[in-house]
């Protein structure tokens, strides 16, 4: 074979250049489009990622909003139930009220009754009637506990002693509250003693309470005779003196356009008995019985016009 032929067979075996070319070329796209579609398939990857973490924050969202939404209707609930209260507990007040306003207008009725009755009448003059040399009863004594709730205190006592289950805390719940002691408790129960501005309470707003526990409580006339016969009957009575029957003044004010009498040292005691030359009392100051001699419980009982309970059984 001469170099001619040898030309000629190599052109024969060796691929055409242009389709050399189309082979490079059709490899290079193919690499290009494997790594078009994997940079669309990380892409695809990242966006279902973002997805699948907005689904998960809005999943979490929705969550929290049931949770905020169930706290918020929680919280109506409480402020409905609170409002209720406050309805029932307004409308528990102005019930309140209306009924302290009946009962002191009671009181104020009987208090009238009683001045034009008295003054309509002379003073009673003690009978004849024998009674006992000396008469003394067994009643329970007891402490107050405030400063100037011995009328409470008195009024427990004398009612304990016929089987009443009633306290003083009790008694004192129940008093109206009025600048007139003939109508209501004047002033703070724990003021000091011995002032005119806080005070106590007289024997109406007392005797009321008595009876709306079922006692057949009254006012006691005449004075140490008419104590004297209470205790002689077998019941308690309380009293309105001094503390320690002590000397004291008098003094006249003029309390809701009616004269009203306060004295230094009111005090309220429970008598439970006596002889020819005094009384026994149960002091509820101290919770200890003390003995008045007749001329010093008397002077003590006038300042305030003989004012005292007889307290008997229903």
């Amino acid at each position: 074979m001469n170099r001619e032929d040898e030309i000629a067979q190599e052109r024969i075996q060796a691929p055409p250049p242009r389709r050399r070319g189309f082979w490079l070329l059709a490899t290079g796209a193919g690499a290009v489009a494997l790594l078009a579609l994997a940079w669309l398939s990380w892409q695809q990857g990242r966006q279902i990622e973002a997805l699948a973490a907005q689904s998960a924050a809005r999943q979490e969202a929705g969550a929290t909003g049931a949770a905020q939404a169930t706290a918020l209707s929680g919280t109506v609930l409480a402020l409905e139930t609170r409002l209720a209260a406050l309805e029932t507990a307004q409308a528990g007040a102005a019930a309140g009220e209306a009924e302290q306003t009946r009962r002191i207008a009671a009181l104020e009725a009987a208090w009238a009754a009683q001045q034009t009755r008295l003054a309509a009448s002379p003073p009673p003059t003690p009978t004849a009637t024998a009674l006992p040399a000396e008469r003394r009863l067994t009643v329970a004594r007891l402490r107050q506990s405030h400063n100037l709730s011995c009328e409470s205190a008195a009024a427990a006592m004398a009612a304990q002693y016929h089987g009443l289950a009633l306290d003083e805390a009790q008694v004192l719940a129940a008093l109206p509250r009025n600048d007139n002691p003939h109508l209501g408790f004047r002033g703070n129960v724990d003021g000091p003693t011995g002032g005119l501005e806080d005070y106590g309470v007289y024997a109406g707003p007392v005797l009321q309470v008595l009876r709306d526990h079922g006692l057949s409580a009254r006012l006691v006339e005449g004075g140490l005779a008419g104590i004297k016969a209470a205790i002689a009957r077998g019941n308690p009575v309380i009293a309105w003196v001094t503390y320690n029957c002590i000397v004291s003044t008098p003094v006249e004010r003029t309390i809701g356009g009616q004269a009203v009498t306060l004295v230094p040292y009111q005090h309220a005691v429970v008598v439970i008995g006596y002889n020819e030359a005094g009384v026994w009392a149960n002091d509820p100051w101290d919770g200890r019985e003390d003995f008045y001699p007749n001329a010093d419980f008397e002077r003590a009982l006038d300042y305030f016009g003989d004012m005292a309970i007889e307290v008997a059984a229903p």
